[in-house]
């Protein structure tokens, strides 16, 4: 850093579209320009990746700012519903208004901008560029969505920079297509070999090269004229590597045809024959079994009747959930006829989305579950339980008054050690944001020591009761992974996703060891948790999954199901937080698998993927596709942006089961909630 000196080096607040931005700027001496990164798809100015560029920019005589475009409130919320990150013209707006600040600032004022966009940022920024066009000098983009840009495609005056991964097989068309639509200077660098997140060793030097290059060449003067279209300054030499356009989306035809053959069709879930199916499941004793959205009742409706011939003919005693473990707990406790504890002075999933779990398909179900208990021995009882990790100071509670039966000198250094998360209680993500920020020292050595120690506990201090022994030992997981989920979760998506993954899948793996060798277990969650994310989009971003982390551990005896649907009626909300609607779920997109299904014209059936009668399906099949996942939120208006991804379905799941056309969950309501036993867990409170 010797010939480029900071001159100016510090955490600012930016000013914009009426909210206020936190960044860090980094100027060196005789900056020739200043770079603004626009982050994108859950990632923020603390991305190492994008820190790694900045300081090789910063090091080759060009200023940077990078800046969260959400506000922590936001980012909190968009940690669970992922659609402020596809609010494409928010962000662009946010951008242009850092680069009025920019302007403004006494350090940078004069010097020309240009922007660094990576995944959503990538449109971001090119929309922010076509409304800055004497203030924006060049653009470029990394493993970014520029298709996301729309019409400023065709207006924007700034040179723009492409970058995309050679194996980012998805997001290479999208940039092509958007290329295309670019009259401006403009350049495709394709890196060879590298994936969505350039992890592969030299790739992001590679990338902070090229915009090295890219910069350098065109803020080069602080006029506030730009290049104008003209595709005479094209020149097919500029890619890096040249590939063809992708031929992913021929034939589909004859593979919705293929699938019509090789599918099982049935009327309805009642009439559905499970045998087959039951078959292919064979010695399995992981069977992972998902969902295309949280709130569609045939997925809760078809899981429930598969979960009961599991349990009535294959012996499976273990039921997990993508839910809480005090919540599940409460229901453990009903459907198992043990005394409810008196001191609980709450009902079982009674936080948003309330609707996920408490709803009339759950109700029956539990309610089945608890009639085939009464049936059995005590230890051949289905247990019900949750494997998230949302439940940070509820978990906390149940560890403490555990601790207060059977040992209240631990109940009193427990709460010593929790006290320190206390001051958060109201709203858990601004303990993050407190450490980060250096305001408040991070917990970890605390909650970590606590587990140890119940995890030391002997059967005989919990009184000869293993399960509350068990419980506590769960619920101090809990803390602990929360704990550090939210210390991390400001450091970008892939690190608390997987942390969160991981967390459910060692809780799985806990649960069969605590119910012994014979024990077998039916996990419920989401497609895009039981699917292997080594076949999805999701891989490429450096994520994974317990569908993925289960093939890993178990192998063959994991069995993974998934569920489609092409339109119909779904429970959602728009907003993280907002009421549960019913709102109409678009028809599928015609570059999706779920597009495939509906074309094959069977309205239901069972696809048998792993071993299939019709081997074709899997070679025909393993082209990827876009694939449709709503959780909570749900929003129309944008669904191609936020809802689809790409995945290849036969390495995802061994079972696809889809339904045309579908319904929304039914939930428990205070004016629709039936008459429960006071002491139910679904039953209403009652001051």
């Amino acid at each position: 850093m010797a010939e480029n000196e900071i001159r100016f080096d510090e955490t600012v607040r930016v000013d914009t579209e009426g909210v206020t931005l936190e960044g860090n700027l980094v100027v060196p001496d005789h900056a020739r320009g200043i770079v603004l990164f626009a982050h994108g798809s859950g990632s923020s100015r603390h991305s190492k990746r994008n820190q790694h560029v900045a300081r090789r920019l910063q090091e080759a005589g060009l200023g940077t700012l990078l800046i969260d475009l959400l506000t922590a409130e936001e980012e909190r919320i968009d940690r669970f519903t992922a659609h402020l990150r596809f609010d494409i013209p928010l962000l662009a707006g946010r951008l242009a208004g850092a680069v009025d600040w920019l302007e403004r600032h006494e350090v940078t004022s004069g010097m020309p901008v240009g922007i660094f966009g990576a995944s959503t940022g990538g449109g971001a920024a090119i929309i922010a560029a076509a409304n800055r066009p004497g203030r924006v000098h060049a653009v470029v983009s990394r493993g970014g969505r520029p298709d996301l840009a729309g019409e400023a495609l065709h207006h924007v005056a700034a040179p723009v920079l492409l970058i995309v991964g050679g194996r980012d097989f998805q997001v290479i068309e999208l940039n092509e297509e958007a290329f295309a639509q670019i009259n401006a200077e403009k350049r495709l660098a394709i890196v060879p070999g590298a994936t969505h997140l350039f992890e592969e060793p030299g790739a992001l030097d590679a990338v902070a090269d090229l915009a090295i290059e890219w910069f350098t060449k065109h803020l080069h003067s602080s006029t506030t004229d730009v290049v104008r279209a003209n595709p005479d300054l094209h020149d097919e030499n500029d890619v890096v590597e040249q590939r063809e356009p992708l031929r992913v989306y021929r034939g589909q035809a004859e593979r919705a045809a293929l699938i019509r053959r090789a599918a099982e069709p049935f009327d309805s879930i009642a009439d559905a024959d499970l045998d087959r199916l039951l078959d292919r499941i064979g010695r399995a004793r992981v069977v992972l079994i998902g969902e295309a959205s949280h709130g569609t009742s045939e997925f809760y409706r078809m899981r429930q009747k598969i979960t009961r011939a599991l349990i009535e003919q294959k012996g499976f005693n273990i039921i997990a959930i993508e839910a809480d473990w005090p919540d599940a707990e409460h229901v453990d406790e009903y459907v198992r006829h043990r005394e409810p504890r008196p001191e609980r002075g709450w009902q079982a999933f009674d936080r948003f989305p309330s609707w996920m779990w408490r709803n009339y398909e759950v109700l029956e179900f539990v309610e089945d579950l608890r009639n085939h208990n009464a049936s059995v021995e005590d230890d051949e009882q289905v247990g019900f339980y949750g494997l998230d990790m949302y439940s940070l100071y509820t978990s906390i509670h149940e560890i403490l008054r555990y601790l207060n039966e059977i040992d209240p000198d631990l109940a009193r250094t427990a709460q010593q050690r929790y006290n320190c998360l206390l001051p958060f209680q109201a709203d858990p993500a601004l303990y993050g944001s407190a450490v980060i920020s250096q305001r408040h020292r991070d917990c970890e050595q605390e909650v970590v020591a606590m587990l140890q120690d119940l995890l030391k506990q002997r059967i005989e201090h919990s009184a000869g009761n293993k399960d509350r022994l068990f419980d506590a030992q769960r619920n101090a997981a809990v803390v602990a992974s929360a704990e550090q989920y939210y210390r991390i979760m400001y450091y970008g998506s892939p690190e608390s996703w997987n942390l969160r993954d991981t967390h459910m899948f060692e809780t799985l793996k806990a649960l069969l060891d605590f119910r012994g060798p014979g024990s077998k277990v039916a996990v419920w969650a989401h497609n895009s948790h039981i699917g292997d994310a080594a076949a999805t989009q999701m891989y490429a971003r450096g994520e994974f999954n317990i569908g993925h982390l289960c093939r890993k551990e178990f192998g063959d005896l994991a069995y993974i199901i998934g569920f489609g649907t092409h339109t119909g009626i779904v429970a959602a909300a728009t907003e993280w937080g907002g009421q549960v609607e019913f709102k109409q779920v678009r028809p599928s997109h015609h570059r999706s698998y779920e597009w495939l299904c509906h074309e094959s014209g069977v309205q239901n059936f069972f696809l048998h993927l792993r071993t299939p009668t019709y081997p074709d399906i899997r070679s025909e099949l393993s082209e990827p596709h876009l694939e449709r996942a709503i959780g909570v939120i749900y929003r129309p208006e944008t669904e191609l942006q936020s809802h689809y991804f790409g995945a290849v379905l036969p390495q995802q799941f061994d079972e696809y089961i889809w339904f045309n056309e579908t319904d929304a969950v039914h939930p428990l309501g205070e004016t629709t909630a039936p008459d429960l036993p006071q002491r139910h867990p679904f039953a209403l409170l009652i001051d």
